[in-house]
């Protein structure tokens, strides 16, 4: 049975995603939109960090098998 009670990054670009859509399609109103907007912001900021730490580890184990002379494994996901 799956674990359903976690939240992954990708299921956070999701609610990114949904956010963008229903702006797109007028789904809010003015009112609404200071508060939607700063928790869009955050969770942006979020993304953007997870990203680029991830990133940054993939760099660093690259650098780390190169010189060890291990070899990378390209077929871990990320």
């Amino acid at each position: 049975m799956e674990n359903t009670t976690q939240i992954t990054v990708a299921d956070l670009g999701a609610l990114q995603a949904i956010v963008d859509l229903a702006a797109q399609r007028g789904a809010f109103r003015g009112a609404e939109l200071a508060q939607i907007g700063a928790v869009y912001d955050k969770l942006t900021i979020f993304l953007n960090a997870v990203t680029a730490q991830a990133a940054a580890e993939a760099e660093g184990d690259t650098e780390s098998n190169e010189s060890t002379g291990a070899p990378v494994d390209s077929t871990q996901g990320g």
